[in-house]
């Protein structure tokens, strides 16, 4: 059998793959997808309750990263959806160890954000929101009043368990520290209030300002909290972040 030259198996080959029914093999280009529901969780020192937020919000449909405070301003927070303000990032105190740095960086994304405790309460301070830290009092409870258990906080994505008769919202087995804005009987400038502390009438540990900054008083976190209180932290994280399943 005489041997094909080379310039013939070239002209072959070629013809082989124009012909009806042959095809060549494409291999798709994969596409490159934004997390869904991005968070950026910024805490300080111990991210204990970092790390149980993220393995809880995770388990709902979103991506969670953890920041040290210590790098928050050189973080670019433009793929992120939502910024979480962990309760340790500050300290009781008259001042807050928040810079001009780091609200800087974090304003400037304009994104929405969960304030949780002290931390959040004091770079609310740094911001000057009216629902902040230097407005507040300090009690132990485990639940809060409810004023309107109809609203999108209470029944998305998970339907809040809110007793008819006792219409309150219990987050912790037994009482815990929290912070609790001074409403003024019943109000405050600007700011929707979600409801009283049990124990406190008038101070509300629940807030939402500006449409943008939600405001959650209790200092544990979600790894104390019943069922019903880790539901309920999924459900504030997807309203303020205006989040989707």
């Amino acid at each position: 059998m005489k041997q094909m030259k080379f310039s013939t198996a070239i002209v072959v080959i070629l013809v082989a793959l124009f012909l009806p029914g042959c095809k060549k093999s494409v291999v798709a280009t994969p596409e490159i997808i934004a997390p869904k529901n991005n968070i950026a969780y910024i805490y300080k020192t111990d991210n204990s309750d970092g790390l149980a937020f993220k393995a809880l919000l995770e388990e709902n449909d979103c991506h969670v990263m953890l920041i040290d405070k210590f790098k928050v301003p050189s973080i670019d927070y433009s793929d992120y959806n939502l910024i979480v303000i962990d309760h340790n990032t500050d300290e009781i105190s008259i001042g807050s160890s928040w810079t001009r740095e780091d609200t800087a960086a974090i304003q400037a994304s304009g994104k929405p954000m969960l304030l949780i405790g002290i931390g959040g309460l004091q770079y609310a301070n740094k911001i000057k929101n009216t629902a902040n830290f230097l407005n507040t009092s300090q009690w132990n409870d485990k639940a809060f009043w409810v004023k309107d258990k109809t609203g999108m906080l209470y029944n998305k994505p998970y339907k809040i368990s809110i007793p008819t008769s006792t219409p309150q919202v219990t987050l912790y087995p037994g009482a815990v520290q929290a912070a609790g804005q001074l409403t003024f009987a019943g109000t405050l400038d600007k700011v929707t209030l979600f409801g009283d502390f049990v124990v406190a009438k008038n101070y509300c540990p629940v807030t939402f300002e500006k449409n943008r900054y939600l405001t959650f008083g209790f200092y544990k976190g979600v790894e104390s909290m019943t069922s019903n209180g880790r539901n309920f932290m999924v459900n504030l994280v997807y309203y303020v972040g205006n989040l989707a399943m």
